[in-house]
């Protein structure tokens, strides 16, 4: 089955609760001295984005799955989400990003650097910008 006919997977929180996780996240990264970020961090504040989940390699076997996720930040080397599923580290990321001309979508590659439970089914996840796999 390809991607494309497979269901996708969403947080299913109003934005009233997504914002509240947002805001939260926000509070507790203030609360932390001397970040080791390689490049200033943008928020975006909940933007819905389409996600394609590849695995790492041919040896781990996670399904192909195309969700939808929440934007916390972007930078110029990656950017961080809110996802109703855990995401393995080191799992490919194909992301359409709302940063086209017109407003239209720009397909980039990531790669699942960090995962973290947040509550209940939303996870954080980090991801850093990348070349398709393979490519």
């Amino acid at each position: 089955m390809s991607s494309q006919a497979q269901p996708i997977c969403d947080l299913r929180l109003s934005p009233d609760e997504i914002g509240f996780i947002l805001d939260e996240l926000d509070r507790n990264e203030n609360e932390v001295a001397d970040s080791k970020r390689r490049s200033e961090r943008f928020r975006l504040r909940g933007m819905s984005v389409i996600v394609t989940v590849k695995s790492p390699d041919e040896n781990t076997m996670i399904p192909e799955r195309v969700i939808r996720v929440r934007l916390r930040n972007v930078s110029q080397h990656g950017l961080a989400f809110l996802s109703g599923i855990m995401l393995p580290r080191g799992a490919n990321l194909m992301l359409k990003l709302p940063i086209g001309d017109g407003g239209g979508t720009v397909e980039k590659w990531a790669v699942v650097r960090r995962c973290r439970h947040i509550n209940g089914m939303v996870h954080e996840v980090g991801a850093e910008f990348g070349r398709e796999p393979g490519g």
